[in-house]
């Protein structure tokens, strides 16, 4: 699997990109009955806007630290979008 900077584009017209991105997680899994690790976050967050206390969040629940760590970011805005994709 390539992420979205290993990839060569090509000058075929007949070739559709996709991709499926999941960060930030906080947001794309919001309230999700599967998602344990996030669920009990219990906020609603909208694009673009804020996601408050996300860092306090992964700091009272250690054990999700290795999955979420990186997602303890405050805004859900398209700089952060540029910056994944960066």
């Amino acid at each position: 699997m390539l992420t979205s900077k290993e990839l060569t584009l090509t000058d075929d017209s007949k070739v559709v990109y996709n991709f499926h991105h999941y960060d930030p997680l906080f947001f794309t899994h919001q309230l999700a009955h599967f998602s344990e690790d996030i669920l009990g976050y219990n906020k609603v967050i909208h694009y673009p806007g804020e996601m408050p206390d996300v860092q306090q969040y992964l700091n009272e629940r250690p054990k999700y630290l290795h999955k979420l760590g990186r997602q303890a970011w405050e805004t859900n805005d398209k700089q952060l979008i540029k910056a994944l994709f960066g």
